[in-house]
């Protein structure tokens, strides 16, 4: 047990007498953590969607899935029309537009139910987000 102590010893006096290698082992990684730390925080503003929804008609289950829409807090729904909602997701004020077909319960009974998102193809990371929402919300739907 001797000899180990008097290796550590003798290692820890080696390391503190070479200055490089005490900087790459302990300044460096110091310095690389704090300089990622400060690239990568994001900023402390919550992550929120602004999803326009064209319902195009109003039987029940178009409603319901609007109710379940509304309930998830990142999202706010915007009801309009298409050309309406495509105008404001090209003007920037909406990340997303959902097109809901008239017969959604008809075609949700048959297993063909399709619903159209447009999103903006500039915002990648943006889409993939709105698009993994919608994805749970409709598979809590079904």
């Amino acid at each position: 047990m001797r000899a180990f102590w008097g290796l550590i010893v003798a290692e820890t006096k080696e390391l503190l007498r070479d200055r490089a290698g005490l900087f790459w082992m302990l300044g460096f990684p110091v310095i690389f953590i704090l300089l990622f730390g400060f690239v990568f925080s994001g900023s402390e503003e919550e992550v929120h969607f602004e999803l326009g929804v064209v319902a195009q008609g109003t039987d029940p289950a178009i409603q319901g899935l609007l109710s379940g829409l509304r309930q998830v807090p990142v999202l706010t729904v915007h009801e309009g029309t298409e050309k309406g909602e495509l105008a404001e997701l090209r003007a920037g004020r909406r990340d997303g537009v959902l097109v809901v077909p008239q017969d959604l319960a008809e075609r949700l009974s048959t297993g063909g139910a399709t619903l159209t998102l447009y999103v903006d193809a500039t915002q990648l990371t943006g889409q993939e987000v709105l698009s993994s929402i919608l994805n749970q919300v409709l598979a809590e739907f079904e």
